[in-house]
């Protein structure tokens, strides 16, 4: 039977004996003819406390049977009702008139239909456990709703068992199920690259209310990946609690084939929240659960979706900019540069990035190298000016044949409502030898005085690490560079969302002066000590209602 993809994922709510807890979230039906669904295991987290024997045996055996959670009564499972109404017809359900409104149709049989099942077994990836382990350390990271005062006093036990269960996925059984002849294509995780076109489907809020949220989108690209064949994917496509379990397909226009499960719909890293959602690889958990069981030997076959090997479509490839944006460390601390095509070596990266460097060594890291690259600050503007700049120079001396050679650097018109990718090295430092994080997103506002644009505003989520990385359009062409994003002075809260941007339009003109002459004092004129521009990046009240910025 020919069916859409999201058609296979559903809502979960799990209850307790005594129906005093409950835990919901998403799901994945992995085997259309045994009806077995796979989702993660944080829809269990209100039935494991921290000193669970449970969670003890899964830390050790990474493999727990359904029959040894007495506790838990079983499983309601929610579907879209297109799926299971037809159940190998070819009719489809087809659009109504508003008239159809005023008849007496029940809701369930126009939204969702809904089956009971059981927990078959928890199961723990250890690829995916090992990135855990190395890249998101309980000290700094909390994957939980929100970080109030008084989650903050009272969920510690809450967020040790999420962070035990983070790798860990259960696989339920539906009840009096009818085998349907369908299938989900599944692509390797090893062949995504970043900038590939992701879509979310899960359900916010699990259960809660379906008739409302039962299988909602989300659209982002691939952010990064980290760890064996990609097993822990990224991606700026926007989910809430509820969702975990969920489906993270790879797509274009016409296909969807999916690609990752969502493990995290909310993260938090030293009190920031972090814009991305956490998603595992398909075929990585797939093959974690074939190795449990065939250990305890159960089904031959436990899964029946179609592998896919070919090709998306991705206008542009981003490699060549990721080439580009290398770490600038200082010290202990780092951020982002931007090496400009128009000279060799020159690097454009934020002044307050540098700050420091007047003891300490600036270090470049290229892409995938562990080996700095020792670099000169060509010029650094004072912190307390405008426009927040530094260049970098990792060239030696030039000769004049290579002087000759050097293009001006050509910059194009950006305007608000653009579709922009923001690469910078945000969130995770040197030492995990990772890309640069890209994340894609829209110019919210240009802001212009006396006609000369002196802020870019946009929706990408940007994160501490990025400054001194470049905003580029969807020709690969850099338009701005990143300064930091807006912060709650009152929660301490950042929003990854809202943030600010050097546009290159502005600033380019001085740039191809130094290139052509070589001048270190033409960029002297990138200090701009207009007061209403000073006003503007302060984000002072007379300038703008939002909080103070935050240096990233």
């Amino acid at each position: 039977m020919a069916q859409h993809p999201h058609d296979s994922i559903c809502a979960i709510s799990i209850r307790s004996q005594d129906d005093d807890d409950e835990g919901t979230g998403s799901g994945i039906l992995i085997n259309s003819q045994q009806g077995l669904i796979l989702t993660h295991a944080t829809l269990l987290q209100p039935f494991l406390s921290e000193d669970s024997k449970i969670l003890k045996h899964l830390h050790s055996t990474g493999f727990v049977k359904g029959e040894d959670l007495r506790h838990i009564s079983g499983a309601d499972i929610i579907f879209p009702s297109n799926l299971f109404h037809l159940n190998g017809s070819e009719k489809l359900l087809k659009q109504r008139s508003p008239s159809a409104l005023n008849s007496n149709l029940q809701v369930n049989s126009c939204f969702y239909d809904k089956f009971s099942g059981s927990v078959m077994c928890i199961f723990k990836c250890y690829s995916l456990q090992k990135v855990v382990h190395k890249l998101l350390s309980s000290d700094n990271w909390k994957f939980i709703d929100n970080i109030s005062e008084d989650l903050k006093k009272n969920s510690k036990q809450k967020e040790e068992s999420l962070y035990v269960l983070l790798p860990c996925f259960v696989l339920l059984k539906l009840q009096n199920w009818t085998p349907l002849e369908t299938s989900l294509s599944a692509k390797d995780s090893a062949s995504i690259v970043q900038g590939d076109m992701v879509e979310i489907c899960a359900t916010p809020f699990g259960t809660l209310n379906p008739d409302i949220f039962l299988n909602s989108r989300s659209r982002g690209i691939v952010s990064n990946m980290v760890g064996e064949r990609n097993v822990l994917i990224l991606t700026d496509a926007r989910c809430i609690p509820g969702s975990e379990g969920g489906a993270l397909f790879s797509c274009d226009i016409k296909q969807r084939y999916l690609v990752g499960i969502i493990i995290a719909s909310l993260c938090w890293r030293t009190n920031e929240w972090i814009g991305l959602t956490l998603a595992a690889s398909i075929t990585e958990v797939l093959e974690s659960l074939k190795g449990h069981y065939s250990k305890s030997a159960s089904y031959n076959s436990l899964t029946n979706m179609q592998p896919y090997y070919g090709a998306l479509n991705n206008e542009l490839r981003l490699l060549p900019i990721i080439n580009h944006v290398p770490l600038v460390s200082v010290g202990n601390t780092w951020g982002s540069g931007v090496i400009l095509n128009a000279g060799p070596g020159l690097v454009l990266t934020c002044s307050h990035v540098l700050k420091g460097s007047n003891v300490e060594k600036v270090k470049l890291y290229l892409h995938c190298s562990q080996t700095p690259v020792d670099v000169d600050i060509v010029h650094q503007v004072p912190l307390s000016s405008h426009f927040d700049l530094g260049l970098l120079s990792m060239a030696t001396e030039q000769s004049p044949e290579q002087r000759d050679k050097i293009a001006v650097l050509e910059v194009p018109d950006i305007s608000e409502g653009d579709f922009v990718y923001v690469v910078g090295h945000a969130i995770f430092g040197k030492r995990y030898n990772m890309p640069p994080t890209v994340t894609a997103g829209n110019v919210s506002k240009v802001v212009t005085v006396n006609r000369v644009p002196v802020m870019i505003q946009t929706t990408c989520a940007v994160h501490a690490g990025a400054s001194g990385g470049g905003v580029f359009d969807q020709k690969g062409r850099l338009v701005a560079v990143v300064v930091n994003n807006t912060k709650d002075t009152t929660s301490n809260a950042s929003y990854p969302h809202i943030n600010m941007c050097i546009p290159m339009k502005t600033i380019a003109p001085v740039i191809n002066e130094y290139i052509e002459t070589q001048d270190v004092y033409v960029l002297n004129k990138l200090v701009i000590k207009n007061k209403l521009v000073k006003r503007l990046w302060s984000l002072s009240q007379e300038a703008s209602s939002a909080t103070l910025s935050s240096k990233l």
